[in-house]
């Protein structure tokens, strides 16, 4: 039983990687197909890894988890943890919580590269696929529709970023209060 557990647990363990690194080097091309300055697309790439390196550690988790239950069920055995799993650093126990939270800022990091990027139709589609398949798998939301909204926080985003580049206040005729 021990050795099939642990079987498992690896073989899940390559799976995982393998999907990361499918998502991360489409993620890559994604940013770096952008129409935006070099800066940004450094920034994105550097949040992009931030956060998925985080929501990462949440997707094995609940993959392992879901593989150590269904062992569990078939040895009806309360104390099965600790009597068929070596201390080999195999299974992983992130901070769930600090996990979701970042797997939320990785769903918006991502939903804003997909709507910004200009891959072909098919890698966007199968990034899109890959995306929506990880964070389902983690209980957390991506939605690729664009709002129109968007515009609007990312122009006052833009323009936030460029005056704080010169250190230059602007202020608009509605800034002044009425006297």
């Amino acid at each position: 039983m021990n050795t099939e557990l642990i079987q498992d647990l690896k073989s899940q363990k390559q799976k995982d990687d393998e999907l990361f690194l499918e998502i991360t080097n489409l993620m890559i091309s994604a940013i770096q197909s952008t129409r935006v300055v070099q800066n940004i697309k450094t920034k994105f790439t550097k949040q992009f890894f931030q956060y998925f390196t985080i929501s990462k550690q949440l997707y094995s988790y609940l993959n392992q988890k879901a593989i150590i239950e269904s062992h569990r069920h078939e040895t009806n055995n309360p104390e099965f943890l600790s009597r068929y799993i070596p201390d080999d650093n195999l299974i992983i126990n992130p901070p769930v919580n600090f996990c979701e939270r970042s797997s939320n800022e990785l769903a918006d990091i991502c939903r804003r590269v997909v709507l910004a990027t200009r891959l072909d139709e098919k890698e966007k589609e199968k990034l899109k696929f890959l995306l929506l398949n990880f964070f389902i798998s983690i209980n957390s939301e991506i939605n690729f529709e664009k709002n129109d909204d968007d515009d609007e926080n990312i122009n006052r985003k833009i323009e936030f970023s460029a005056n704080n580049l010169f250190n230059i206040p602007v202020f608009s005729i509605a800034d002044i209060p009425p006297k």
